[in-house]
């Protein structure tokens, strides 16, 4: 009887770190989705439909949650949820950077233009800034679009959410820039934001 449970054991604990396994080498090849544009620029990179990368990061982490539940998880317990951590992150990662491209195809258009460059030198400053940092993550991004290398960017989750908090300010000023010229000229009412 002991010899069967024994047995029992490790054959559940081998399949369990199999399985584990299995999931981590699939998440290894998986690439975030990039819009082909149709200009080469270096910040010119959009992230394409995160839906279904969401759904299988969602899914995943169910999946981890349920191999928890198995009496055999003791030996892969902390990588389960070390990796349940890190998926958690790539979604934060993920979100964060929507959040950041939404803004970017707002600002970088009104920023390239020189008579913003000389109206607004102090925005036009933070913008720069912003826009270094997008640089380096785009660079990183393009030596490898799948979603272990792009995370491992350092210190990604902290700057994107700082870049957010500056572009939202920068949308903000921007916004009241052109407001202050609506008043100016009303017939820029018309025109949307």
């Amino acid at each position: 009887d002991r010899i069967k449970e024994i047995t029992s054991t490790a054959i559940g604990e081998f399949q369990l770190e199999t399985d584990f396994q299995a999931i981590t080498a699939r998440w290894s090849g998986v690439k975030i989705p990039i819009l082909k544009t149709q200009s080469k620029v270096e910040d010119s990179l959009l992230l394409g439909d995160l839906d279904s990368l969401f759904q299988e990061i969602a899914d995943t982490q169910l999946t981890l949650k349920g191999m928890l539940l198995f009496p055999y998880a003791q030996g892969v317990r902390d990588s389960i949820l070390q990796f349940s951590n890190q998926l958690e992150q790539y979604a934060k990662i993920l979100d964060s950077w929507s959040v950041f491209q939404s803004n970017w195809v707002i600002l970088s258009p009104f920023f390239a233009q020189e008579e913003t460059k000389k109206i607004l030198p102090h925005q036009t400053s933070k913008f720069s800034m912003v826009k270094r940092r997008w640089i380096s993550l785009v660079r990183h991004t393009l030596e490898d679009t799948s979603l272990v290398h792009v995370c491992a960017f350092p210190s990604l989750q902290e700057m994107l959410s700082e870049n957010n908090k500056i572009m939202e300010v920068l949308l903000q000023s921007s916004m009241k820039f052109i407001d202050a010229k609506r008043e100016i000229m009303p017939r820029l009412y018309f025109m949307s934001d």
